[in-house]
C-alpha cells in the first residue's frame, strides 16, 4: 500500500489459500475471505488478486467454496466491487487434476460503478463446478450483477459462463443463470441502457449488444 488512509483485512482459516492485494491510491478499503480450500485472490503468473489504485474504492472478496479464483482491478475512483464464491467440488469424477471450479473476474476503470459476481451452489448430484463470470466496465456509473448456481441439473458440472462489458455510462446489466451449461454475453458500449438475463433449465445461449 503506497497511498494515504488505505485499509486492507484478510482472513484465511482454510488451506492452501493464495491471496495478494495492491493499495497505490487514497482512501481504499479492501476485505478478503478465505474459508474453503485451495482459493486464490490472484493467480501464480503475477495477477493481483485486489489490484486498486484509484481513490475511494471498495472491494471485498469471500471465497467459502474450492478451488476457486477471483481477481479485482479498479483503477477509477469511488467503485464498488464484490465477488462471493462458495461452490463446492462435488461431484468430483476420478482421475485427472482438479479444476477450477469457479472463477470470477471484475475490472473497472471508470468512477462510480457498482459490480457483483455471486457464483454458489454444488451438492454430490447437483454440480456447480465450472462456472466463468466477468465483469468488465470502463465508463461511470454503472452497474453489473450476475449470479450463478446450479440447483436444478444432475450432473459432475454446470459450466454456466456469464461476460459483461459496459464501456458507456450510467447503463445497468443483470445476468442470472440457474442450472448448467449457459451461456449469457452482455456488451453495452452508449449510455442509459438497460440488460436483464434470466436463465433457467439447460443450454440456453443469451447475446445483448447495445450502442455499438
Amino acid at each position: 500500500q503506497s497511498g494515504d488512509n488505505n485499509q486492507s483485512y484478510a482472513t484465511q482459516s482454510g488451506s492452501s489459500g493464495d491471496l495478494n492485494v495492491d493499495q497505490s491510491g487514497n482512501d481504499n478499503l479492501s476485505d478478503v475471505t478465505q474459508s474453503g480450500f485451495d482459493n486464490s485472490a490472484g493467480d501464480n503468473t503475477g495477477m493481483v488478486g485486489v489490484n486498486q489504485s484509484g481513490n475511494s474504492n471498495e472491494a471485498y472478496v469471500t471465497q467459502a467454496g474450492q478451488l476457486s479464483d477471483a481477481m479485482i482491478d479498479q483503477i477509477g475512483d469511488d467503485n464498488y466491487a464484490s465477488i462471493d464464491q462458495s461452490v463446492g467440488n462435488a461431484p468430483n469424477p476420478p482421475g485427472g487434476p482438479d479444476p477450477r471450479v469457479a472463477t470470477a473476474s471484475i475490472s473497472q476503470d471508470g468512477s462510480n460503478n457498482s459490480s457483483t459476481i455471486d457464483q454458489f451452489g454444488g451438492s454430490a448430484t447437483i454440480s456447480a463446478r465450472l462456472m466463468e463470470a466477468s465483469s468488465s466496465q470502463g465508463g461511470d456509473n454503472n452497474q453489473s450483477t450476475i449470479s450463478q448456481t446450479n440447483t436444478l441439473v444432475a450432473g459432475a458440472s454446470s459450466g454456466n459462463f456469464a461476460s459483461v462489458d459496459q464501456s458507456g455510462s450510467n447503463n445497468e446489466s443483470y445476468v442470472s443463470q440457474a442450472g448448467s451449461g449457459h451461456t449469457a454475453t452482455g456488451t453495452q458500449g452508449s449510455d442509459l441502457n438497460n440488460s436483464v438475463v434470466n436463465q433457467t433449465g439447460i443450454n440456453n445461449t443469451a447475446t445483448v449488444t447495445q450502442g455499438m
